[in-house]
């Protein structure tokens, strides 16, 4: 076992997906989320308008990354009240191969969201990361570390379509 993945199992755990093996910090905890997608949030912090959590999905692609990347930039664009999407670029850490930032209203809250995306034989896969605005700055580092080192084994990567 690498260093780099004794350091990560330290204060995370292997949670089961609809696709394999996902990593999030051990005190988080899973909710339903139907049969194409697995949650896990975080502890509820005092101070803060939401607490982090992730959803990983998967959908009917579009064809290919460059169509469902912008399916899911379509989607961002859609929400109610407002969105604001500040960044899209590509992503090669892990199974993913695009990183969206956005930030939208939800009641009196903003939410700052990254949301990964990959196209492979299974569709269109999208693991969406969100935390209240305040906590920004940590939580899209960590969604970062959820992304790059989860192993999502049955994703079908090897046959990106």
């Amino acid at each position: 076992m690498s260093e780099a993945t004794v350091g990560m199992q330290r204060g995370w755990k292997s949670c089961p997906s609809v696709i394999g093996e996902l990593w999030v910090p051990s005190s988080w905890t899973e909710r339903p989320a139907g049969t194409m997608a697995t949650a896990y949030f975080g502890q509820e912090r005092s101070g803060t308008e939401s607490r982090e959590g992730i959803v990983l999905s998967i959908t009917d692609s579009a064809g290919s990354l460059v169509e469902d990347s912008s399916a899911a930039l379509a989607d961002a664009l859609e929400m109610d009240a407002w969105s604001h999407v500040f960044s899209v670029s590509t992503w090669s850490r892990g199974v993913f191969r695009r990183r969206m930032q956005f930030v939208y209203e939800h009641g009196a809250s903003t939410v700052a969201v990254s949301r990964f995306t990959a196209t492979t034989t299974r569709g269109r896969i999208d693991l969406t990361c969100s935390a209240g605005f305040e906590r920004q700055y940590d939580a899209f580092r960590l969604f970062d570390d959820i992304a790059a080192f989860s192993p999502l084994e049955g994703a079908g990567v090897d046959a990106v379509a």
